[in-house]
């Protein structure tokens, strides 16, 4: 699918002008291929702005505000609470629930968990997620969280999947809450204490699907299942 032109800066909200560093000017010449008077969209933390491209110089791009909006929120919150993975894994599947409307995901150390998560990793996800809502246009920022126990993670929607293949009875609700949250396992698979645990936060155990499916395969199908239900209005 097409790429939108759009940029993010970690700006409280967009400026009259901003000049791009060297690196965000490579990005915008040499990848999105723009030029002056091409337009852009630029993400920060509480709006987007439309831009034109003012001036274009070897080492800068200057862009010149047209208009801003700010961010509203979707009608649904939809969370995805991910099991840590192997990182080239870990990044495509956050990427794409930035893709799917997802508008949190909380990334979690479960017991059979193969990889740790270091902090400095947080802000290269956060980066990607949001590339991921800017290439499907939405207008709001999906947010990034990580629990080093599943314990302590706290969700308060009024819905509660967990996608989890050993469930005998295939079957899929009719319609979900406006308010959901999906839990997608590890790589290693669930273990007896990460179930307890899922069960005692209130989590209904489903599975749609004949298969075992990998960890990042199960996070885009699922996401994408969820936000086809909400889309398509099958909600309560």
């Amino acid at each position: 699918m097409h790429r939108l032109n759009s940029l993010y800066l970690n700006l409280d909200r967009c400026q009259p002008t901003i000049k791009l560093t060297e690196n965000e000017a490579h990005y915008v010449k040499n990848v999105l291929r723009l030029s002056c008077n091409d337009e852009l969209i630029l993400y920060t933390e509480n709006s987007k702005g439309f831009y034109k491209i003012k001036n274009v110089s070897k080492k800068y791009v200057e862009i010149e505000l047209i208009k801003e909006k700010k961010y509203d929120f979707p009608f649904y919150e939809f969370i995805v609470i991910q099991s840590l993975m192997k990182r080239e894994y870990l990044d495509t599947v956050v990427e794409k629930y930035g893709e799917l409307g997802v508008t949190k995901v909380i990334l979690v150390k479960s017991e059979n968990s193969v990889v740790k998560l270091e902090n400095k990793t947080l802000e290269r996800l956060r980066k990607l997620l949001i590339n991921g809502a800017m290439q499907a246009g939405y207008n709001f920022l999906p947010e990034l969280y990580y629990f080093k126990e599943l314990k302590d993670i706290i969700v308060n929607t009024d819905e509660k999947i967990c996608f989890y293949e050993k469930v005998k009875e295939k079957n899929l609700p009719d319609r979900i809450a406006k308010s959901v949250a999906i839990f997608i396992g590890p790589e290693g698979g669930f273990s007896e204490s990460d179930l307890l645990i899922l069960k005692d936060k209130g989590f209904n155990f489903l599975s749609p699907i004949n298969g075992i499916l990998k960890a990042e395969t199960a996070g885009v199908v699922f996401a994408g299942l969820i936000k086809s239900y909400l889309d398509c209005g099958k909600y309560v």
